[in-house]
C-alpha cells in the first residue's frame, strides 16, 4: 500500500488530533496573531506574515503547511484588526482555514514593539476572531473499493470562533487565547476539539546590545496530555538571532534569524525528533518571512 494510503488511515482514525496542531515556534512567537486575536495591531503598524513549513518531506502524503497574515491598528482608534489564512495538507487530507481578528487595547503604550526591540511595549488587549475551516479528504483516491468508508470523498465547512486576551510590559509577555471554542463533530472521522493555549516570555539583557528571550507556549485540549514548548534565542542588536529549545513532543527544535533592511525578517526553524521512531523521519523544516511597514515616531 502506498505511503498515502497508509498516511490517510491514520489520519482517519485520529484526525482529532490532527485537526489543530501544536503551533510552531515560528507562528507562537513570530506570528502570535494565527493563535491569538488579541495580538492584533501588537507593533503599532501594519505587519505580514508568510510562513511555509514541512514534514517528512521524503516520504510521499508528507505535511506541507502554509500561511499568511496581516494585522494592523486603525489610525486615531485602540482597535486593530486582521485577517490569517493557513493551508495544511497530509496524506489525502487538506485543511484551509480562514478567519478575520478583531483587537481593542484597553492599554497602549510605547507600542512600536519592531523598532524597540529591547523592551516589550505596554499594551493590555483583548481580542475575537471568526471565520471558518474548509476541510477535504480525497479518500477516493484511495482505491479501496471493498471499504465503504472509503467510497466516497468528504467535504466540509466548519465555522469556527476565538477568542484571546495578550498583556505585555517591558521584559514580559504572557497571552491566553481559544482559538476554537466551538467543537464539532461530522461525519464518521472528523471531530474538532476545544483547544486552549497559554504563551509566555521573558526577556534577559546580557550586554548593552543584546539580549536573551526566552519563551514558552502550553497546550490544553480536553482528555489529552498537556503539551508544552520551551525555547531560548539569543538577540544581538535586534538583527540577528540564534536559538534553541524543546518540545514535549520529543522535538529538539533549533532557530536563527536575521533583520534585513530595518523591515523584512527571515526565520528558519528545524525540528529534530528524538523519539522512538525519529528514524523514519527527516524533521521539520519552516521558513517565515515578516514586513513591518516603518512609519514616524509619534
Amino acid at each position: 500500500m502506498k505511503i498515502t494510503a497508509i498516511l490517510s488511515i491514520v489520519i482517519l482514525m485520529s484526525f482529532s488530533a490532527l485537526a489543530q496542531q501544536q503551533p510552531s515556534f515560528l507562528q507562537y512567537t513570530y506570528n502570535t496573531i494565527s493563535i491569538n486575536p488579541a495580538y492584533a495591531g501588537y507593533h503599532n503598524n501594519l505587519a505580514f506574515n508568510f510562513s511555509g513549513a514541512g514534514q517528512h518531506l521524503d516520504m510521499e502524503g508528507g505535511q506541507r503547511t502554509t500561511s499568511f497574515s496581516v494585522h494592523g491598528p486603525i489610525p486615531d482608534k485602540k482597535i486593530a484588526v486582521g485577517g490569517v489564512f493557513i493551508n495544511d495538507k497530509i496524506g489525502v487530507t487538506s485543511t484551509n482555514s480562514v478567519f478575520g481578528t478583531y483587537a481593542y487595547n484597553f492599554i497602549s503604550r510605547q507600542r512600536n514593539s519592531y523598532t524597540s526591540w529591547k523592551d516589550n511595549p505596554h499594551v493590555l488587549s483583548v481580542g475575537l476572531q471568526a471565520g471558518a475551516t474548509f476541510y477535504n479528504e480525497d479518500l477516493t483516491s484511495l482505491r479501496a473499493p471493498n471499504d465503504p468508508k472509503f467510497d466516497q470523498n468528504v467535504n466540509e465547512v466548519v465555522p469556527t470562533f476565538g477568542a484571546g486576551i495578550y498583556y505585555s510590559r517591558n521584559t514580559v509577555y504572557i497571552g491566553f487565547s481559544v482559538p476554537r471554542l466551538l467543537g464539532n463533530s461530522f461525519g464518521d472521522n472528523i471531530t474538532t476539539k476545544r483547544h486552549y493555549y497559554l504563551n509566555a516570555g521573558k526577556q534577559f539583557k546580557v550586554g548593552e546590545n543584546s539580549r536573551l528571550n526566552l519563551s514558552s507556549l502550553a497546550k490544553f485540549v480536553n482528555g489529552s496530555p498537556i503539551q508544552y514548548d520551551v525555547h531560548g534565542a539569543y538577540n544581538w542588536y535586534g538583527k540577528f538571532s540564534l536559538g534553541a529549545g524543546y518540545s514535549s513532543l520529543s522535538t529538539l527544535n533549533f532557530s536563527t534569524g536575521i533583520r534585513v533592511g530595518g523591515a523584512f525578517t527571515m526565520t528558519y526553524f528545524f525540528g529534530l525528533p528524538i523519539h522512538d521512531n525519529s528514524d523514519i523521519s527527516s524533521g521539520k523544516h519552516e521558513f517565515m518571512l515578516s514586513y513591518v511597514l516603518k512609519k514616524n515616531k509619534s
